[in-house]
């Protein structure tokens, strides 16, 4: 369990008559100009939404609910609820290896069950061994990283057994349960996720495809603030891949909190102690979550939801994820997710 969050539950009382915004100025105060936050609290009965912008060294209000960021690793969530689906209608299992639907995985991926992918449980390493485990600025790491090259790869099974059965969070894994998707169905990821997912929720915007002007996409960012090139992710379009607004991501999420639906009620389930389909499972004190960050080169985000009391809250930002304050986006949610009261009353707070 990360420190922070029981840290955030101790000073909830010390900084409750905080506003949203001073709350955002006081933990992300040295980010580039122009970085912009999308803010979402969402309950099984109302919600609320707060776009902001760094400028001229302050924190101002900015319509943003409508404008698409790159989400990072909450794609992972949809690859997941995909798979949450086929485990509901019975066409998959979640014991099923990998091999009954990559058959030409070699020995040390091929009996790795669905389930234990999904949990992160399998002993596979964050990325393959030729990526590395951290991209460079300005870098496009996955771009020449294809179907076939993924399908090739085989990783140390010695070191797949250490690590089996606890959780190790893994973007490889979900490279591969994507591939499996697309072997399964003949179908490519993007088209897979607009039959199961986008178009019946009216997503209209929300794709794994780049968005073409006059899509409203806000430019990633680098460290320093300068627009930095988005991520080619081939093969791993399934562990972040996803472009989205508050907005649109907000209607799935709602979907998440208040639908009774097999697949949903199986994603939340512990499958794991850390872990449910997708998500992660967090706590501080006697408060339960589950939660998914995101972060690429140009991105980062957080989606913490708390089924218990019908609860979420969503941020994406142009932060970049190698901003060595972009862990301040997953504090700031984790912060907003345990104030009492939950929902704020943004065009009321003068700020």
């Amino acid at each position: 369990m990360r420190i922070f969050a029981l840290t955030v539950a101790l000073l909830l009382t010390a900084c409750s008559s905080l506003s949203p915004t001073e709350h955002v100025a006081r933990q992300l105060h040295q980010v580039p100009e122009q970085t912009e936050l999308s803010i979402l609290w969402l309950s099984d009965s109302a919600s609320q939404s707060l776009g902001l912008r760094y400028q001229q060294g302050q924190w101002q209000r900015q319509h943003n609910q409508h404008a698409l960021f790159g989400t990072g690793s909450i794609t992972k969530l949809l690859t997941a609820h995909w798979f949450a689906l086929r485990f509901a209608d019975g066409s998959l299992q979640p014991e099923q290896p990998m091999s009954s639907l990559l058959p030409e995985l070699c020995p040390a991926l091929a009996q790795l069950e669905l389930g234990a992918l999904l949990t992160h449980s399998t002993g596979l390493p964050f990325l393959p061994d030729d990526i590395g485990d951290m991209p460079l600025i300005n870098s496009n790491p996955f771009a020449d990283y294809d179907g076939h090259r993924l399908q090739q790869h085989c990783p140390a099974n010695s070191a797949i057994q250490q690590r089996q059965g606890r959780y190790h969070y893994s973007n490889l894994g979900y490279a591969y349960l994507a591939l499996g998707m697309q072997a399964m169905t003949g179908l490519d990821y993007e088209a897979l996720l607009q039959a199961a997912m986008l178009q019946p929720l009216g997503l209209q915007h929300s794709s794994t495809e780049r968005p073409k002007p006059p899509a409203p996409l806000v430019a990633g960012q680098n460290p320093d603030g300068s627009i930095t090139p988005d991520w080619d992710f081939a093969a791993f379009t399934g562990s972040g891949g996803l472009y989205s607004s508050s907005h649109e991501l907000g209607i799935w999420l709602a979907q998440q909190l208040t639908a009774n639906h097999p697949a949903i009620r199986s994603m939340q389930a512990a499958h794991h102690p850390a872990a449910g389909l997708g998500w992660q499972r967090r706590r501080a004190g006697t408060r339960r979550w589950l939660e998914q960050t995101g972060a690429t080169g140009g991105y980062s985000a957080a989606l913490l939801l708390a089924p218990d009391r019908r609860q979420a809250i969503l941020i994406l930002s142009n932060l970049s994820g190698l901003h060595p304050d972009a862990v301040a986006i997953a504090k700031l949610a984790e912060y907003l997710l345990l104030q009492n009261p939950f929902m704020p009353n943004v065009d009321a707070l003068k700020d």
